[in-house]
């Protein structure tokens, strides 16, 4: 059983985004269980073990008791393999809605919950990335929930990954790289929006008395392409190699000179 008295364990590498859903996990422990409860004790053990000794895929997670049934452990290789078993807990045990946030829809509350005591096993995604453009994200960059921008967002991250999703364009120009620092965080895959060519920042944004012309300025905008990989090197990245004009619009609208096809096409190497 679940209650107050649950002890969660984590036993693993450090990783913020591990750290971060542990949270979740006691955020929604505390609004379940309102008062103590007069039982045995019980534990929930969390396992990142990346050698994999269990043959488990990337992103699985496999949940086992003890024979007493005092411990739940839940083991996996990598860290979104633990954050979706954290996830998994905090809706089938704690009745956590996917979107409870958004629907303003909290668990309901209760003394004690019950677990089957079976072993479990993840399924595994058909599709390797599944995730989500946050589109016109200036909607929603003044909301404010507990006085926090920086919470709404981590809603819809949250929310992304109950939904196991584990990829996500994180926003466009000024405000991608605090959203995109923050996906990261909590693990998830990042990839760019069409205008940001390896997530590197708007030419006209950094250089706004030069003209957005690849012709005349190439060597400046290989200089935001490198400095972009450089910034991301160490993330987890699936790279856009696309070449977009400064927003939505093709690149010839910022330099007339490729005014045909043959023209736009000549641009682009050769393999």
């Amino acid at each position: 059983m679940l209650t107050s008295e649950t002890i969660v364990d984590y036993q693993g590498p450090e990783r913020k985004s591990v750290r971060h859903f542990l949270k979740v996990l006691a955020r929604d422990m505390e609004k379940v269980f309102l008062e103590k409860y007069e039982g045995g004790k019980t534990t929930i053990l969390f396992l990142l073990d990346e050698n994999n000794p269990k043959n488990l895929e990337p992103e699985q997670f496999k949940v086992e008791f003890s024979e007493d049934l005092t411990q739940m452990k839940l083991s996996a290789r990598d860290e979104l393999g633990i954050i979706y078993g954290i996830l998994h807990i905090s809706e089938t045990c704690l009745g956590v809605d996917k979107f409870w946030f958004w629907n303003d829809c909290e668990p309901h509350a209760q003394p004690m919950v019950p677990i089957e005591s079976a072993s479990y096993l993840s399924n595994v995604s058909k599709t390797k990335f599944r995730g989500w453009f946050i589109n016109d994200e200036v909607l929603i960059s003044t909301w404010r929930s507990n006085g926090s921008n920086r919470e709404v967002w981590e809603m819809v991250f949250e929310a992304l990954l109950r939904c196991n999703g584990n990829m996500v364009i994180p926003g466009t120009d000024i405000e991608n790289p605090v959203y995109k620092k923050m996906a990261i965080e909590m693990g998830l895959w990042i990839t760019h929006h069409h205008a940001e060519p390896l997530g590197a920042r708007m030419f006209s944004r950094v250089f706004p008395d030069k003209k957005a012309s690849y012709t005349e300025n190439k060597e400046l905008f290989q200089q935001l392409w490198r400095e972009a990989i450089r910034e991301q090197k160490d993330n987890k990245v699936i790279w856009n190699i696309g070449f977009r004009g400064q927003g939505d619009r093709p690149f010839w609208v910022d330099d007339p000179a490729f005014d045909t096809d043959e023209k736009r096409g000549a641009l682009f190497p050769k393999s």
